[in-house]
């Protein structure tokens, strides 16, 4: 059976594909805000109608009706209107990133650290989506700064995710630090703990020091079959077949890794992983990492 370590490693490859939708889910109003003025709730204590229907995930009516009440809202009313137009409209499938930006651009200079929060992870997820790894890593950190608890572990993990892509390892293995130190989460922790299983201890590595990992098991048998069922895939992404390597896990009992290349950079090694996964059928567990015990 795979390691909790390699079952977890879905999560990870996850993080440079990683869906809006599923980012503003977990980085939505309500529940994150640090000064009283959670965009959820109004300062009755009640919520609209747009926020509910989002929270219900009834996206395209909670876009219409936060656009109807944006146009005759003023101040803090006026942001939440704008800030839940901007995640619903990223939350459709396929999402609306481009209309989304307009809605959360201006909000991340809002005086609620609960708004600018929510709109700077959100736009941090879609620029990274894209590969602008740079503005992720300023917006995400951003919304570390303002946001609290669990959402603030999220969005610190996601801007190391970006910190990792641009080779900035240190950086990086800070950033998830922050994560870990964040959350209360215990699926959100396992997320976390993989990736800084992934950080290289060296700045620049040795050439062919990273691969890109599909699962460990303790059955050699099993380890085999996974990489023969996974080798047309590879073959047909361009990569070379799944190879297994004895590994130890953390308790010192032996392990058998299917893995595929050894790449000199860590981006290289994600750009194979991006191959692999746009494979139908390809396992979504990969984990790029250090090859270690190789």
């Amino acid at each position: 059976m795979p390691t909790t370590t390699a079952r977890s490693a879905r999560f990870a490859v996850a993080r440079l594909l990683f869906a809006a939708a599923s980012a503003v889910l977990t980085l939505a109003p309500g529940g994150c805000a640090s000064d009283g003025d959670t965009p959820g709730s109004s300062a009755a204590g009640t919520t609209t109608d747009y926020e509910r229907l989002y929270k219900q995930r009834e996206y395209t009516k909670a876009y219409t009706a936060a656009a109807a009440a944006y146009t005759g809202a003023t101040g803090t009313a006026k942001e939440r209107a704008a800030l839940t137009a901007g995640l619903s409209l990223a939350a459709l499938e396929p999402p609306k990133e481009a209309d989304a930006e307009r809605w959360l651009r201006p909000l991340t200079d809002s005086s609620s650290t609960a708004i600018a929060g929510s709109a700077s992870a959100t736009l941090g997820m879609i620029v990274q989506r894209k590969g602008r790894h740079a503005e992720a890593v300023t917006l995400l950190t951003a919304a570390s700064d303002k946001l609290v608890g669990n959402d603030r572990a999220r969005a610190s993990m996601f801007a190391g995710d970006s910190l990792q892509a641009l080779g900035r390892g240190p950086e990086a293995r800070s950033m998830y630090e922050r994560a870990a130190n964040s959350t209360t989460d215990r699926l959100l922790t396992i997320q976390i703990t993989s990736r800084q299983s992934t950080v290289a201890n060296d700045a620049a590595p040795a050439k062919g020091a990273f691969t890109v990992q599909i699962g460990s098991f303790s059955d050699a048998t099993k380890a085999r079959a996974a990489a023969d069922r996974l080798a047309p895939k590879a073959a047909a992404a361009g990569l070379v077949a799944p190879r297994v390597v004895q590994t130890k896990a953390q308790n010192g009992s032996t392990m058998h890794s299917v893995r595929i290349g050894r790449f000199a950079t860590r981006a290289d090694a994600q750009g194979a992983q991006r191959k692999l996964a746009a494979q139908p059928g390809a396992s979504d567990a990969t984990l790029v990492m250090v090859a270690t015990g190789e």
